[in-house]
């Protein structure tokens, strides 16, 4: 190859991911020479230059399936992840055999390890399980970290290992975790254990875990801590009087290793996980409480405890936040009902923050991209009127 064609062949696009270093699963990845790309569970790997499919991937038999759905790809391994399920086999009546879906404990979130160095020989180096199904990850240098949601339930006979999460790791067999190994924090809404798993995909040392009483809606992570959101309803008298607050976990990352360090609490509803950032050890958090014209909109600073440090109230009442993004000391909301404001907030002193600038257009932005120092892209959609006193969407708009 010539410079020319070399330096062409570095310039690939990458996923686009919320905080860099921190890598997030997609359907399709590439390294610059190869495409990976997963769809109805199966994995294939295809030649950039010539599209021709060099392999694929799949995990099926008559007893178990592996539902992948997405995909991370670090140098020599590729990693593949979805829900694994195990069936048994039942003999009917008339004696013919048939297969169903085991208990719910035979629902687990897998994660695959696979070996590309020779992209025609793939080999599987190791599987990690968690029971439930698959919620989300993340990838951080060469640790992944696989969370899963396990319904709780009880009946009358039931064996306490099938009450009780458990976790299988290549080599190191099935695991259960213990009751007094689980975190509960009293009044938690939620009936599901949640468990986050931390390995590295380049060595054998085993899985660490970290399981608690409670689910998760939103996740973000720092390249330090990951944050776990929980949303709880709150109903008052009238549906106008509704609200929802966020029970928010946050948890120590360390090479594979995860600790559940606090929980906290903030008023309203996330749009996404951008609507939550750390910077310089304070989590900036951006919601949205209450229905229609009593809708309230707010940004909130926590401390390393996720206690309240600062706060903006009130902005865009009646309005509800459709995007946020943070880039370092500055935070962009966007709120709608019928225009768009864009509000731009100062952030340089966590416990003051203020808002700096404000612009309304028509339509709204759904995305925020940071460009450069001094520009930042949204996408979104135009609107109009539609004739009864609300608005519809007429087109997309950048």
């Amino acid at each position: 190859l010539s410079e020319k064609q070399e330096s062409a062949s570095d310039d690939y696009s990458k996923t686009n991911v919320q905080v860099e270093n921190v890598d997030e699963a997609d359907i399709v990845k590439t390294d610059g020479k190869y495409i990976y790309y997963v769809t109805q569970g199966i994995t294939y790997i295809i030649n950039a230059d010539t599209l021709e499919i060099v392999n694929q991937i799949s995990l099926k038999s008559d007893k178990e399936r592996f539902s992948a759905n997405e995909i991370y790809v670090n140098n020599d391994r590729l990693v593949v992840i979805g829900n694994y399920t195990r069936y048994q086999e039942i003999e009917n009546e008339d004696g013919k055999r048939r297969y169903e879906n085991y208990i719910s404990t035979e629902c687990k979130a897998q994660a695959v390890v696979y070996d590309i160095s020779d992209k025609a020989d793939v080999k599987e180096v190791r599987t990690v399980r968690l029971d439930g199904y698959y919620k989300n990850s993340r990838m951080i240098g060469n640790n992944v970290y696989l969370i899963s949601a396990k319904a709780s339930y009880y009946f009358d006979g039931i064996k306490e290992d099938e009450i009780l999460p458990r976790v299988y790791d290549t080599g190191v067999g099935e695991m259960q975790i213990k009751a007094t190994d689980i975190a509960y924090f009293p009044g938690t809404e939620s009936s599901s254990f949640m468990t986050v798993a931390g390995f590295d995909i380049n060595n054998e040392e085993s899985v660490c875990t970290e399981t608690f009483y409670g689910a998760s809606d939103e996740v973000y992570a720092s390249t330090e801590h990951l944050y776990l959101t929980q949303i709880e309803y709150i109903y008052g008298n009238t549906w106008k009087e509704n609200t929802t607050k966020n029970t928010i976990y946050k948890f120590k990352l360390d090479g594979n290793k995860i600790e559940l360090l606090c929980k906290g609490e903030v008023k309203g509803d996330l749009n996404n996980q951008f609507s939550m950032d750390e910077y310089e050890g304070n989590l900036r958090i951006a919601t949205t409480a209450g229905y229609d014209e009593d809708a309230v909109n707010q940004l909130m600073v926590l401390d390393e405890n996720l206690q309240e440090i600062g706060r903006i109230d009130n902005m865009a009442k009646g309005e509800r936040i459709y995007s946020v993004r943070f880039i370092g000391k500055v935070g962009y909301i966007v709120t709608f009902e019928q225009v768009d404001p864009l509000f731009v907030i100062d952030l340089s002193d966590p416990r003051n923050p203020e808002i700096k600038g404000e612009l309304k257009i028509p339509g709204y932005s759904s995305y925020l991209h940071p460009y450069d120092e001094t520009h930042i892209i949204g996408i979104g959609h135009n609107t109009k009127p539609n004739g009864y006193g609300g608005i519809t969407t007429s087109n997309m708009k950048m």
